[in-house]
């Protein structure tokens, strides 16, 4: 079961800070009031929506894919997670407390790898492009 969309999500920051120094604010809301909102210092803007997307979904919520591909525009997040270094990668997987090893991921059922995807913020789809690029052909496409 999918999580219902909040009405309203974007991102925004202060009209006076420069690029490259901007703090992003992500916010959602429905019926007029704030569900979820963010704008702490991270790494990088794809750990920061992650962030706030786990907000989001402790509230019952979830953002379509209109709203994701909005905030994705604004925050510059337009770098795909496969194309990523391993040693990027592992960071990563670090960072969001999860599997570094991406072999052993490759072993996983659809559960543990649903599971998995949803704790780096990436959709099933780009998890699997991970996998196949980083598997070491331990991995194929499902169906």
């Amino acid at each position: 079961m999918s999580l219902p969309a909040p009405d309203n999500a974007d991102a925004d920051h202060p009209w006076y800070q420069p690029l490259g120094l901007r703090v992003w604010n992500i916010w959602a809301t429905q019926n007029g009031d704030t569900l979820a909102e963010f704008n702490g210092k991270c790494l990088n803007n794809h750990i920061k929506l992650y962030k706030f997307n786990r907000l989001l979904a402790a509230k019952g919520f979830a953002l379509n894919n209109d709203q994701l591909v909005n905030i994705k525009k604004k925050l510059s997040i337009d770098f795909v997670v496969a194309d990523r270094s391993p040693h990027d990668l592992k960071k990563m997987c670090e960072y969001c407390g999860t599997e570094t090893d991406i072999m052993k991921v490759c072993a996983y059922s659809r559960t543990q790898l649903l599971a998995f995807g949803e704790s780096m913020g990436l959709e099933f789809c780009d998890l699997e492009d991970v996998l196949v690029k980083h598997g070491g052909g331990m991995y194929t496409r499902s169906g």
